[in-house]
């Protein structure tokens, strides 16, 4: 065979290689980069946990919105800015109340509260969170959407009073309000009685209050003295779930719907 033939199988057999690699370039490897966690918007409720005791007949549960999260459901409430970076939850500012309870009860929000504070680590798949610190794991489930209840129609009975950041639950009978065709009837702690009012977005005013003139124990007369103050004029109000808040200011009561 010539020399000149042979040279010209040789480029021929280099082209083709050429080609086979050139097709190989154009076949991408598979995306395997992990989605990012993104909780925002997210109800989840603590399913298991390691590291910590989950205190018996409670449900502690997260709360997030695109900015901000709050923990509750065991004794205290725990709330603040948060982030997602580096697949961490980062959320060292949170404001916790400081309602009195059973030792066991407080001492798990604690835990809870400086865990969540301490950039534990976050994985979401499908409907379950984990957030994970060297030492404790705990395992969440999305939560089933909560219905709000109605405003009107509803006896709420008061749970707590608020002051600034300070949430403190009642010792005493507690209160009840209920909102039904314009007029408020009210049981304040000691006696009863009702009011006017009217509801425009997300506040109501109240007209005047009036109610029985019985005497009642202190703790009894002091919690009526904070409801017939607040349920005066023009209140702010927010529910979620089941829960009612109403406030003046930084000053408010907690309700829940019976």
């Amino acid at each position: 065979m010539s020399a000149s033939r042979v040279a010209t199988r040789a480029l021929s057999l280099g082209l083709l290689l050429v080609g086979v690699v050139a097709c190989g370039d154009d076949t991408q490897p598979a995306d395997t980069t992990p989605e990012l966690a993104n909780p925002a918007g997210n109800t989840y409720v603590l399913a298991e946990a390691a590291g910590v005791d989950i205190p018996a007949d409670t449900q502690f549960q997260l709360v997030f919105t695109d900015t901000d999260m709050s923990g509750s459901g065991v004794c205290n409430t725990m709330s603040g800015p948060y982030t997602v970076e580096n697949s961490k939850l980062v959320a060292p500012n949170l404001a916790v109340t400081q309602i009195g309870c059973a030792e066991e009860l407080m001492a798990f929000d604690d835990t809870v509260a400086g865990f969540l504070s301490s950039s534990p680590g976050i994985v979401i798949a499908s409907d379950v969170m984990t957030l994970q610190s060297s030492d404790i794991t705990m395992t969440f489930r999305e939560a089933a959407p909560v219905v709000d209840s109605p405003l009107e129609g509803t006896t709420w009975t008061v749970t707590g009073t608020v002051q600034g950041d300070v949430t403190q639950s009642l010792d005493t009978e507690p209160a009840t309000m209920l909102l039904k065709d314009g007029t408020a009837e009210v049981f304040a702690g000691c006696n009863t009685g009702s009011a006017p009012y009217t509801i425009d977005g997300t506040d109501i005013t109240f007209g005047n209050l009036v109610l029985t003139r019985m005497a009642c124990e202190d703790v009894a007369m002091q919690l009526e003295a904070t409801v017939t103050e607040m349920l005066q004029g023009t209140v702010g109000y927010d529910i979620e779930g089941t829960k009612l808040t109403i406030f003046q200011g930084t000053d408010g009561l907690t309700f829940t719907a019976d």
